[in-house]
């Protein structure tokens, strides 16, 4: 992990207070990933419409698309040792484009475009709201504050043990010296010992501001709809229930042979 990942999801901190209020992006991406989900293994071209979302999302949070491609291409080879073997199991023939082709190349691209879909809307979400900002939302909507105090701590350590980790090994490179098999142990422990100081010093920097098991996370506005918020919602609420129940894709395609005739 590089050590400018540890701050990709908070570098719109400065344009939240004028984008997209967490709370309606977390409801829009679940109602959008349900909606995905419920689609057919065999129904692949009716899901290509709902990639507007994730693209016009994306544009309006100024995501990087690098870093969602680099993200999801280190995913993409599980998704695909699982679906490649669909050809396998179900050789149906079916007719596609005038060819034949079995429906088991049908449900593993179908599989691929929902596994795009699916983590871009999501890695978008995090990025354009942090993961302050989705623990703000999640104790809004009634979450536990012991599981919500302890996803924001562990999202804070973990980036210290990267932070570690990193600091560790950039002074091993400098001195000359490469990480072995043999020597990982006097990485390992050193680095085990600097994070449990790092960590206890945070822990003991809580208690001294009146730390009591519940976080103080302030900005409690960023939850509040605004009219454009609600509209923002119910606008790709109502997408989203169009796509589902109606083949756009189709519909475009005899418009436009229409128009061609």
């Amino acid at each position: 992990m590089r050590i400018r990942d540890l701050y990709k999801t908070e570098i719109y901190d400065e344009r939240r207070e004028t984008a997209l209020p967490p709370l309606l992006l977390l409801y829009v991406t679940l109602t959008y990933i349900i909606t995905v989900v419920s689609f057919d293994r065999y129904q692949t071209l009716r899901i290509v419409p709902l990639a507007a979302y994730p693209i016009f999302v994306g544009l309006f949070s100024g995501v990087s698309c690098r870093d969602l491609l680099r993200k999801m291409t280190a995913v993409m080879p599980f998704v695909i040792l699982i679906g490649i073997w669909n050809p396998f199991f179900d050789r149906i023939g079916t007719e596609c484009f005038g060819f034949m082709i079995s429906r088991g190349w049908i449900s593993f691209f179908s599989l691929m475009i929902k596994f795009l879909m699916i983590t871009a809307s999501t890695l978008i979400m995090v990025s354009a709201a942090g993961f302050d900002g989705l623990c703000r939302c999640a104790a809004a909507m009634g979450l536990s504050e012991v599981l919500v105090t302890q996803l924001f701590l562990l999202n804070r350590y973990i980036r210290l043990i990267v932070e570690e980790t990193h600091n560790t090994l950039r002074a091993r490179v400098f001195r000359g010296g490469r990480i072995t098999l043999s020597n990982a142990g006097n990485v390992c422990g050193p680095l085990l010992m600097r994070s449990l100081s790092r960590s206890e010093k945070i822990h003991n920097a809580l208690l001294c501001r009146g730390f009591d098991g519940t976080l103080w996370r302030g900005k409690c506005c960023m939850n509040r709809l605004s009219m454009q918020d609600i509209v923002f919602g119910l606008f790709w609420t109502a997408y989203f229930l169009i796509v589902r129940f109606f083949d756009i894709s189709r519909i475009i395609g005899d418009l436009t042979v229409r128009c061609v005739i």
